[in-house]
C-alpha cells in the first residue's frame, strides 16, 4: 500500500509563490512528513547549496544601514568574482572567487549549483536569479500526526 503525497511539486511551488507574494506562512498537515508534498530533489539540493551564498553576499556586499535588495548584493558579488570583466563566469571562476572572498561553505558545490543547465557560463542576471530563487521561500510548517507513540518509562518518585 503506497501512499502518495497530498501536493505535487508543481502544487507546492504555486502555494509557495502565493505565500511569498502575500508574505504569508503556510501550514500543511498530513499523517506523515512524506505525505505532505513531493520534493523536487534537484531544487532542494540547489536551494540548500545557494541559500548560504545569499546570506554571505548580503553580509559582505550590502552597505551597512542600507535597505538595498539581495539582488544588489549579489550583483556586487558577481562583479567581484568577474575579475576579467567578461560578464560571464565559468564554474572554476566562481569556486576560486568564492574561496578568495572567504566563503565558508563548499565552494565546489555552490559553484556547480549556480551554473545554468548545459555547462554554459553564468551571467550576472543568471547568477542573481539562481541565488534569489533559492533564497526566496516562505515560512512553511508541516504538522504531522505522530506515527509511533513513545513508550513511557516509569520514573522513581
Amino acid at each position: 500500500n503506497h501512499c502518495k503525497a497530498a501536493l505535487s511539486c508543481d502544487d507546492f511551488a504555486v502555494i509557495s509563490a502565493a505565500a511569498l507574494r502575500s508574505e504569508a506562512a503556510v501550514v500543511l498537515s498530513a499523517n506523515a512528513p512524506n505525505l505532505v508534498a513531493e520534493v523536487d530533489q534537484e531544487a532542494a539540493r540547489k536551494g540548500a547549496a545557494l541559500r548560504p551564498l545569499g546570506s554571505f553576499a548580503e553580509s559582505r556586499f550590502r552597505q551597512p544601514g542600507s535597505d538595498s535588495s539581495m539582488k544588489c548584493a549579489l550583483t556586487k558579488m558577481f562583479d567581484a568574482l568577474d575579475v576579467d570583466g567578461a560578464g560571464r563566469l565559468e564554474v572554476e571562476e566562481v569556486a576560486q572567487g568564492l574561496r578568495g572572498l572567504g566563503f565558508p561553505g563548499d565552494v565546489a558545490i555552490v559553484a556547480a549549483a549556480v551554473m545554468p543547465p548545459g555547462g554554459e557560463p553564468v551571467t550576472n542576471a543568471g547568477f542573481c536569479h539562481a541565488v534569489c530563487q533559492a533564497s526566496a521561500h516562505p515560512d512553511i510548517y508541516a504538522v504531522c500526526a505522530q506515527a509511533v507513540q513513545e513508550k513511557e518509562e516509569p520514573t522513581a518518585p
